[in-house]
This record gives C-alpha cells, structure tokens and sequence, in this order.
C-alpha cells in the first residue's frame, strides 16, 4: 500500500507542480507563498472535519501528507535561496537547518505527549493554526529577493516548471543527484530491515526487540544528525565550501554499501546506516539547499519544487522497481541489495563530482555578475 500511495503522490505532483509555477510566472512568488500555505491550512481543517465524523481518510490522509510534506519544505527553502545571497547563505544555512533540527526534536516530543491529551483531531487543529501563523511571516519580515528577475519562460503552459528544468544542465545535474540520492537512501532502509527481520526471527518476541531497535537506531541517528549539524556543517561550509560538502554522503554510502557487501556484519551495517542518515539529515541537506543559491527567481521556486517534490518522488519509484525485481523475480538477500547499492553508489559518487564542478563555475559566473553590475552602478553614480 505504500509502495502504491508513494505513485499516487508522484502523479499528483505531475498536475500540482505546472499549476504551482505557472502562479509563480503569473502572479510572482510574494503573492504565491502565503496562498499556498493558506491552501495547505485549509485543506487540513477540511481532513479535520472528515476525521470528527468518522469518515475513513488514513489513505488520503497520508497521500496529502507526502505531497504537502515535499512541497511546503520546498517552498521553504526556495524563500530562503531568494532573500539571501551564496555568501550569506553559506553562511546562514547551516543554522536555519540546525533550527529545522532543533524543530523537529522538540515537535516529535510534544506530538508525542499531547497525542495522548488532544487524540489525532487536535494535533490536526494545532498544526492547522501554526500554518496560518506562519503565512505572515515573510511579510513581517520584510524582507526582499536578491535574485535576478530574470524571465525565461514567461508562457504558461502544461509544462510550467519541467521546461526550466529541461533548459538548464545544472538543475538537470541536481534532479539526477536528488534521484539517486534518495534511491540509494530508501534501499539502504530496506536492507536494514530485512536484516533486522532476519536476526529479529531469533529473539524471544519478535515486537519488543524490533520496536527497541529501531528505538535506539532512531535516537542516535537524530543525536549524531544535531550534533552535525551544530558543530560541524558551518565549519565544513567554510572551509570546503558547498561542492566540497555535496560529494561527502556519496563517498560514505560507497564506502558503506562496499563493506556491506563483502563484511556482512549486522552491528557494522547499524553504524553505516547511523552515519549515512545522520549526514543525510544534516550536512547534505544543507549542502542541497544551498545549490539554489546561485541562481535567478524563476529557476530557484521552479527547480526546486520540481526537484525536492517529484524527483525525491521519483527516487522512491525507482527503490521501489529495485525491491519489487531483485525480491519477487530474484529472491535477493540483504547481502545481494548491498551490492546493487554499492554499484549505484559508483553512479552518485560520479555524479556528485560533476555537480560539484557545475556548482563552482555557476558560483564563479554569479560573482562575475554582481562585480559587473557593482561597477556599472557606482559608473553610474
């Protein structure tokens, strides 16, 4: 059911995304943003009432869930690209994603306590308002873009959004990393699992030692992801830079797989998969955001929400395919899914290098520009 929700959420994607950007050609981003998160708001007060009468919604309920997940995070961070510049954002980044983590340590906590206080319909009410709440905030703040207003498919059409990314090498150079990324990343959870399975298989009762697992496996990931990224992803972003810090998750999931495959020791795959999500959750989500940094308004609210939203989308399919062909044709074990994401992880780490290269030039080009728009300001003056 989840395999077949995670399609449903691409194909709702395929019709939201084109809708979403020809608004942005249409209407600008300052107008868009706080429309978007009003729709989302109200869309979950409407969830709300279905839940109070009873009616079954837990399947579209999560299908909304993985759709509006992707797209408001997008939004996000596609605001946060277009206020700020690639030296404040190299900056800047790594503490509003430490706020993102620090945000969703203490929201599982309180979730999780008032859950049993509020049930489902009142988390829903709550998240509901806070939505609404947070609709104003760029207004208040104030303030504005430091992009290029650069035009360049100012058409709306069917394909809004694709076209953007169809026209540029770069952003076509992220999807692909996104893809794979995420590919590589659900693979990995699912080799984890079947060994858990498998060693689970052994113990007294089966719940009580995989629900400590995954218990324990969870804390540390986000423990180690927080400290990350506190102490570590500024410091990296300044001395190796964005592209230095895009090719490390890449080369830990080759290392990681490659041992994997040829030491299949269950605690060592444990430690490689802590430390693969906890650079995923925090320096390589820094490092992918601030991608965008270099680029105009258009491809940043355009390439980002086709990227974040349906290639993540599509990197799931394609686990999907993965588990579907190597489980019920092949019959694979955890070893042999391994191996597949060992040799995928070749592909990512020679992907990453290529973006990384693009991302210095793009980074070179844009401080070409400002230079040249600075001097010809102060000629003019």
């Amino acid at each position: 059911m989840r395999s077949y929700t995670i399609a449903i959420q691409a194909l709702i994607l395929l019709i939201i995304i084109p809708a979403y950007a020809n608004l942005i050609r249409g209407r600008g981003a300052k107008q868009v943003l706080p429309q978007v998160t009003l729709l989302v708001s109200a869309s979950l007060f409407v969830f709300w009432v279905l839940y109070v009468f009873g009616l079954p919604i837990s399947i579209p309920f999560y299908v909304w869930l993985g759709v509006i997940n992707v797209l408001l995070i997008a939004q996000f961070w596609a605001y946060a690209a277009d206020i700020h510049n690639p030296d404040e954002g190299k900056r800047l980044f790594a503490f509003i994603a430490a706020g993102a983590s620090i945000g969703s340590l203490i929201g599982a906590q309180i979730s999780g306590r008032l859950f049993g206080l509020l049930g489902a319909e009142g988390l829903m009410l709550i998240v509901a308002v806070m939505l609404l709440a947070s609709m104003w905030l760029p207004r208040i703040l104030g303030m504005q873009s430091k992009k290029q207003q650069q035009v360049l498919h100012d058409a709306r059409s069917a394909k809004a959004g694709f076209d953007t990314i169809i026209h540029s090498r770069y952003l076509i150079a992220i999807a692909v990393f996104v893809i794979l990324l995420n590919c590589v990343n659900t693979t990995g959870e699912y080799i984890l699992a079947k060994w858990v399975q498998t060693y689970a298989q052994q113990a007294p009762d089966i719940k009580v030692f995989v629900g400590e697992f995954y218990s324990n496996f969870y804390t540390w990931v986000n423990l180690c992801s927080m400290l990350i990224q506190l102490f570590f992803v500024s410091r990296i972003f300044r001395l190796f830079h964005v592209h230095g810090a895009l090719i490390v998750l890449p080369f830990v999931a080759l290392i990681g797989y490659g041992m994997a495959t040829f030491i299949p020791i269950f605690t060592l795959f444990q430690v490689i998969k802590i430390a693969e999500n906890s650079i995923d959750y925090s320096l390589q989500n820094t490092a992918r955001h601030a991608l965008f940094l270099p680029l105009s308004q258009q491809q940043i609210y355009e390439g980002k929400t086709v990227i974040d939203a349906l290639c993540w989308r599509i990197g799931d399919l394609v686990h999907v395919g993965i588990v579907f062909i190597g489980f019920q044709l092949f019959n694979l074990d955890y070893q042999s899914f391994a191996a597949i994401n060992f040799f995928i992880s070749i592909i990512w780490v020679a992907c990453a290098i290529r973006l990384a290269n693009q991302h210095k030039q793009r980074l070179s080009e844009h401080t070409s520009v400002v230079k040249e728009i600075a001097l010809t300001t102060n000629r003019d003056a």
